[in-house]
């Protein structure tokens, strides 16, 4: 089942989930790390554009969220990840590098996501089911379009956004890929 996310119910699950499915050891030695990264800024900002996944006990398997106004996340989620800055450099300077350039393409896809389901419950629909979601909530607030930032190496999840319809917009460092949908 896919439903809005629950910040009383929900954060801790989300965090696990985001930590388990993360596939870099440096990432995988730290919840704080990957967290800062990857989820916390949502979390904290943009409850109304984060959703879940669940199994039959209603406990989070997967989750997407969004962020649909550009130039706030680049205002304030460097402030997230100021705290990692001394635990990863590279993770920081890979970050604050990804927003400059995504500036390029906010006019025109202001929003961005972020996506995790655990290994067990991939395969069955529900990264599908969880975009669908995200992008009928934004179809419907009048969002013109959506953007995606993944490894170049990460090849499953590029032909996944791929089969939804996104599309290759920029290439960064030759190491990641900002893939677009137009809404």
């Amino acid at each position: 089942m896919i439903r809005q996310y629950n910040p009383e119910t929900d954060q801790k699950a989300v965090r696990y989930v985001c930590h388990a499915s993360s596939t870099n050891p440096a990432h995988k030695a730290s919840l704080r790390l990957v967290c800062s990264l990857w989820c916390d800024y949502y979390l904290s900002n943009d409850k109304a554009h984060a959703f879940v996944a669940t199994d039959e006990f209603d406990k989070p398997v997967g989750y997407v969220l969004a962020d649909v106004n550009f130039d706030n996340y680049k205002k304030l989620y460097p402030s997230y990840i100021a705290s990692i800055k001394k635990e990863s450099r590279k993770d920081y300077a890979n970050s604050m590098f990804i927003i400059k350039h995504c500036e390029k393409i906010a006019a025109d896809y202001p929003a961005h996501l972020q996506i995790n389901v655990l290994g067990a419950f991939q395969d069955r629909g529900i990264g599908r089911a969880l975009v669908e979601t995200i992008i009928a909530r934004l179809r419907g607030e009048g969002i013109k379009g959506v953007h995606v930032v993944l490894k170049q190496s990460n090849a499953p999840a590029i032909a996944f956004f791929e089969r939804l319809g996104f599309h290759k917009l920029l290439r960064l460092r030759k190491k990641f890929y900002v893939l677009g949908l137009s809404i």
